[in-house]
């Protein structure tokens, strides 16, 4: 059988249009597959059509089947609606937006305009148009909630989407769609909380309004407690001044109580309405800066110290009012000898009232700064903490008072003003004591201001004993010192040595040094001076020589001496010069042994041997040396010259090439006493020519090279 597609272009045979059947398959299903030609996704009315099956074959049974007519029916798929994208739209009233799509499901005969009725939300694009040519083009829209300050909670909003067009079947539709509103309003109280005040300082504004618009009139009234006072305790909001201010002013209430630097009290608000948001009760938090702390009010007059013996009295008071009575013991050091009384008590009522303290400083015997303090401290007790816990935290309130001292320390020396010995064998002795009690042991030796110059004495005076020791028992006891002179072979006429007092102890006040003089008569004559050496001979080559001279003991005083010349076959100042030129001589205190210095001058003459005689000149003589007429008071002084006569020739050989000149320098050896000619004897003349032939040196150029070519 074959299948005759009758219905034109509206159906399309998909399968084969032709089926066979046999003896062995006649009872098999066979099929012919039909589909609709086309989809104009336009909103049609249903059509109806047939297809004619043709049947053939050998068997005469089935000719009846032959133009068999089959009806077909055609169903439209497209439906009339919008299409919107499939996701939840949720907005915030404090500015989430959402967004969603739209577009027909079928095509229209002509333009569609789609408008939006809103609750809650507005839309943006308000309208959109669509056309038969991009009807199923999806448009966005997006949602924005409306931000209506009230309290509503989290609530729903509705979308109505109206459709406008010629198109019949779209005309007048409707479609509706829901939008989930998160709400950004509190039904609240705000406030410019915290508060700060101070404690008997200027009021705050305490700034109060409502968080959304109520349904009805709320009043807050407002409860204290007793650390502030409020200007109004009642106020009032409608829905027409919600977001309006009102202010109370709040004020710390002053007690004198130490609460801690900062401390938090709260204002309590009740609100009352029917609208039943409005029905709750809150706080308002309140820091306080107290202006009350715990502690002592001492006062003491400092303007002048307290002598050492003599009493003084401070007052003490509270400096905030405590809730329990307060106890404080009073401790001195060392320093303070007396107190009274050494408990004060104050109680809550009478916490302000000033009590007075009587001291006494301690009158001791130790030399301490002329200022020095005592220490005052005063210790806390109480169940009120705050009091209590200020000693706890190594808080004493120390009181430091200045005492002037009334000691001195030093040495008292009982003595004559100066001591009297001498080196044949005269003592004297003074005693010693302390002016004040050492901190510690003190140690009293000697240092004797000289330098000792014989052997056999460590110095000019012996000290007996050697040390003394005072003790903070024994300080005030006089201890004696016996002086004795040395018996030493030096001269020192009378003189006077200091024994210097030298204290060695930790306490500081005794390391000083005290001196006491000491008059000495001498026992030893002046020393002689004298020269070494009977004689010296020297060369004008030597530059300098030492006329060595002598002294016959020592001495503590300079020796100085003045000598003169004689027999000046050697000329001062010509041959030779003293070094200094003031022709004296000093042997220093302490030394046996000096020199006379000689300059020997070196005159480049050809002269014979001279002499100078040095003598110590006995009439110029200080007090302090004498002359032994045993020992040598002159020395002869030889000077013997190192000049000779005769020509410097440099060089000595001279090579010299024919047709070539070279020269050669003449200068005297030792200056000459008149002018010298020489003489220049060219024996080769035929070999050489000398120019010049004749050279002449004075005294002024006997030493200057000529040259000779």
């Amino acid at each position: 059988m074959s299948l005759d597609n009758t219905c034109g272009s509206k159906v399309t045979i998909v399968s084969s249009n032709e089926l066979v059947f046999d003896q062995t398959n006649w009872n098999s299903e066979q099929y012919f597959e039909l589909k609709s030609s086309f989809d104009d996704e336009s909103l049609i009315d249903e059509q109806d059509c047939t297809i004619t099956i043709n049947v053939y074959g050998d068997m005469q049974l089935y000719d009846h089947l032959k133009d068999l007519k089959i009806p077909v029916h055609i169903v439209d798929n497209d439906r009339i609606g919008l299409k919107i994208s499939d996701k939840p739209l949720n907005v915030t009233e404090d500015g989430n937006l959402a967004t969603y799509t739209v577009c027909l499901m079928s095509k229209p005969s002509s333009s569609v305009t789609l408008t939006t009725s809103l609750e809650q939300v507005t839309v943006s694009p308000p309208k959109l148009i669509f056309t038969p040519l991009d009807y199923n083009v999806p448009q966005m829209i997006t949602i924005t909630a409306i931000d209506d300050k009230k309290y509503e909670q989290d609530h729903y909003g509705k979308i109505t989407h109206e459709l406008e067009s010629n198109d019949p079947h779209y005309n007048n539709f409707l479609s509706e769609i829901q939008v989930s509103i998160i709400d950004n309003d509190r039904a609240e109280i705000s406030s410019n909380m915290p508060i700060n005040i101070d404690e008997d300082g200027p009021s705050a504004q305490l700034k109060l309004q409502l968080t959304s618009i109520p349904d009805d009139d709320v009043t807050i009234n407002l409860i204290t407690s007793d650390q502030v006072s409020l200007t109004l305790s009642t106020l009032t909001f409608t829905s027409l001044d919600w977001n309006i201010s009102q202010s109370i002013g709040v004020k710390a209430i002053y007690d004198n109580i130490d609460e801690g630097n900062d401390y938090t009290t709260t204002i309590i608000y009740k609100t009352s309405s029917t609208d039943s948001n409005y029905n709750f009760t809150g706080e308002i938090d309140v820091n306080i800066t107290d202006n009350d702390t715990a502690g002592l009010n001492i006062e003491y007059s400092f303007d002048t110290p307290i002598v050492e013996g003599a009493e003084r009295d401070y007052f003490i008071s509270l400096k905030s009012r405590p809730i329990f009575n307060v106890d404080i013991t009073i401790h001195t050091d060392n320093q303070i000898s007396t107190t009274s009384p050494s408990i004060i008590h104050f109680e809550p009522n009478k916490w302000n009232q000033k009590k007075s303290v009587t001291i006494m400083a301690k009158n001791d015997d130790i030399d301490e700064l002329d200022l020095h303090s005592g220490m005052i401290t005063h210790i806390i007790q109480s169940e009120d903490l705050r009091y209590d816990n200020l000693s706890s935290v190594n808080n004493t309130f120390p009181l430091d008072i200045t005492i002037e001292d009334n000691d001195s320390a030093g040495i008292e020396i009982n003595s004559v003003e100066v001591l009297k010995l001498s080196e044949d064998g005269k003592t004297d002795s003074y005693t010693v004591r302390l002016n004040s009690q050492p901190t510690n042991d003190v140690v009293l030796s000697f240092d004797i201001s000289d330098i000792p110059l014989d052997s056999k004495c460590n110095g000019q005076v012996r000290v007996s004993p050697e040390a003394l020791f005072f003790t903070q028992t024994n300080w005030y006891k006089e201890q004696e010192i016996v002086v004795s002179a040395c018996n030493d072979t030096v001269f020192e006429k009378e003189q006077t040595i200091q024994i210097k007092h030298k204290f060695s102890s930790i306490d500081p006040k005794y390391n000083e040094v005290k001196n006491i003089s000491c008059n000495i008569l001498d026992n030893d004559t002046p020393p002689a001076i004298f020269f070494i050496n009977s004689s010296i001979v020297t060369e004008e080559a030597d530059t300098n020589i030492c006329l060595e001279i002598n002294i016959s003991h020592l001495s503590i005083f300079d020796s100085q001496v003045f000598f003169k010349t004689l027999n000046d076959e050697a000329v001062l100042g010509h041959d030779y010069v003293f070094i200094p030129e003031t022709q004296s001589v000093t042997v220093d205190a302490g030394f046996l042994t000096s020199c006379i210095i000689v300059d020997i001058i070196d005159d480049q003459k050809t002269e014979s041997t001279e002499r100078f005689d040095v003598e110590i000149d006995d009439k110029n003589l200080p007090d302090n040396v004498t002359i032994d007429p045993s020992k040598l008071s002159k020395i002869i002084c030889v000077i013997s010259s190192d000049d000779t006569s005769g020509l410097l020739i440099t060089p000595n050989v001279l090579s010299i090439d024919e047709g070539t000149e070279k020269t050669y320098s003449v200068h005297l050896e030792s200056e000459p006493d008149s002018t010298v000619y020489i003489t220049i004897d060219n024996r080769n003349t035929d070999e050489l020519s000398i120019s010049p032939l004749k050279l002449t040196f004075t005294t002024g150029n006997w030493d200057n090279n000529q040259a000779v070519t």
